[in-house]
């Protein structure tokens, strides 16, 4: 009896104990919602820090049989004081039955420190809650309209650019490859090249006085610029005709491997007559008369031409009767 009695004593202790301790709470985001709308659910228990095993409401599919359980969105321990936490979780639901549903009281269990039995525990309760599902206000005096067909949505071809832009890189692609397969077969290389055509030395020669004698460019007080350019062209038609590195070389160098050439020797006075006026020029800053100048073209002219070979003259006629036919 008196065994009894000390139990009851201390159930009423600890009853105090967990009223003042211990806190449990359902909320509902929403308590009216739309049928079919979704709202939150909140279980929240407070209890002694020094608590352990607590057990939240554990549920599956549904809440109730009315009320569906759409997915668990949080689990969360918060320490709020120094002796108190406060564990939370939080489900989404929905329902789709019109009406006041019931949301029944919810059991939130702790162990027990009077129990004598292993796993006895303390149960708590939280307040129900009432859920409104109200359904789609409907206007009845209007007439029933049928559904809306789908929106054309008007073209953008920024929507496209990257299909483009990806499309006309395997076409390049894809004709690259053709184009490169093309070229090995026949057996020519990636990229056509442009041969150049390299003129006879005495074409070279002319075509090259005849833009000197066209420009003229001693009248505008260019005249060193007018002899280098004349003797340059002696001396690169000199090299190619008669194998003589007459760029390389002096005036007078160039005269006397000429004369070894057994050249005329009213050929080559003519070509020392044209070097020395030039050289007179460039390092002497002569200034010789108009008529001089001309004289010196024309006699470029005449070194061109009176030591042109027969051969040349062979090729130019051949190139001219093929021209004609």
């Amino acid at each position: 009896m008196m065994k009894e009695t000390i139990r009851h004593y201390l159930f009423i202790v600890f009853a105090s104990i967990v009223t003042y301790s211990y806190g449990q709470k359902v909320s509902l985001q929403d308590a009216n919602i739309l049928i079919g709308e979704q709202t939150v659910i909140d279980f929240s228990f407070s209890v002694n820090k020094k608590t352990k095993n607590v057990q939240m409401p554990v549920f599956t599919n549904t809440l109730t049989n009315k009320i569906e359980i759409v997915t668990k969105i949080s689990s969360d321990t918060i320490i709020e004081k120094d002796t108190l936490v406060t564990y939370t979780d939080k489900y989404i639901i929905t329902s789709y039955d019109s009406g006041r549903h019931v949301i029944p009281q919810t059991k939130f269990s702790i162990p027990s420190i009077l129990g004598t039995e292993e796993n006895e525990q303390y149960d708590f309760y939280s307040d129900s809650l009432f859920l409104n599902v109200n359904l789609v206000d409907v206007d009845e005096t209007q007439p029933i309209r049928d559904i809306k067909s789908p929106w054309d949505i008007p073209f953008q071809i920024s929507d496209y650019i990257w299909h483009i832009i990806i499309g006309l890189a395997i076409l390049l692609l894809i004709a690259g490859l053709i184009y490169y397969y093309m070229r090995k077969k026949r057996g020519l290389p990636l990229f056509p090249v442009k041969e150049k055509i390299i003129l006879p030395p005495y074409e070279e020669a002319i075509t090259l006085l005849e833009k000197i004698r066209k420009e003229k460019i001693w009248r505008t007080g260019n005249v060193k610029q007018y002899y280098s350019e004349l003797t340059d062209v002696l001396r690169n038609y000199i090299k190619r005709h008669f194998e003589v590195n007459a760029p390389e070389l002096t005036s007078n160098e160039t005269v006397r491997e000429l004369t070894a050439k057994e050249l005329n020797e009213t050929v080559i006075n003519k070509m020392n007559s044209i070097f020395k006026i030039a050289d007179l020029v460039k390092f002497a800053k002569s200034n010789p008369a108009p008529t001089e100048n001309e004289n010196c073209l024309n006699l470029a002219f005449d070194f061109v031409n009176e030591t042109k070979s027969i051969e040349e003259e062979n090729e130019n006629l051949d190139r001219i009767t093929g021209l004609t036919r």
